[in-house]
């Protein structure tokens, strides 16, 4: 793995934390050396800590229909609490059930969304991203993901 190979993974900063983990998982000396377990996890989501580094509280995903189709997830969130980076297998729809806006971490970058509660939207599977309830109220979706993949045409 190269440098280059980490932009789509890992912010190009400063920090030492993400300094040395694109040095770790290059096969190159440590800056400062931390716990690679520690930095790893944090990288991966199992801490509660967002791709950007800020310290933010977990989301609630309840799983309502999981079945050979598809998969029906209820995220819900207090402000500023995050999904924790993940990878779509699956192409998916999120119909959000308030009114509001979410940030995306996504490639290093952050952007916001306006979503409307019922107003649906679609993306590919393959995404890989970061979601944090960007209001200063509680923020819920529905997330339902399609197994089955795409039909010949």
């Amino acid at each position: 793995m190269t440098s280059d190979d980490l932009d789509l993974y890992l912010p190009k900063t400063h920090d030492s934390v993400f300094t040395n983990a694109r040095r770790l998982l290059c096969g190159e000396a440590l800056v400062n050396p931390v716990d690679p377990v520690r930095l790893l996890s944090a990288r991966c989501g199992t801490e509660k800590e967002s791709l950007m580094g800020k310290q933010r509280p977990k989301g609630t995903r309840t799983v309502q229909i999981d079945n050979s189709r598809l998969r029906v997830t209820l995220w819900s969130f207090v402000p500023d609490a995050t999904t924790g980076f993940h990878h779509h297998q699956y192409d998916y729809c999120v119909v959000p059930v308030v009114t509001g806006r979410l940030l995306i971490e996504e490639g290093g970058t952050t952007s916001e969304a306006a979503l409307t509660a019922g107003k649906a939207y679609y993306r590919e599977a393959g995404v890989a991203h970061d979601v944090i309830n960007g209001n200063p109220f509680d923020f819920a979706f529905v997330e339902i993901e399609l197994k089955e993949p795409h039909p010949q045409v």
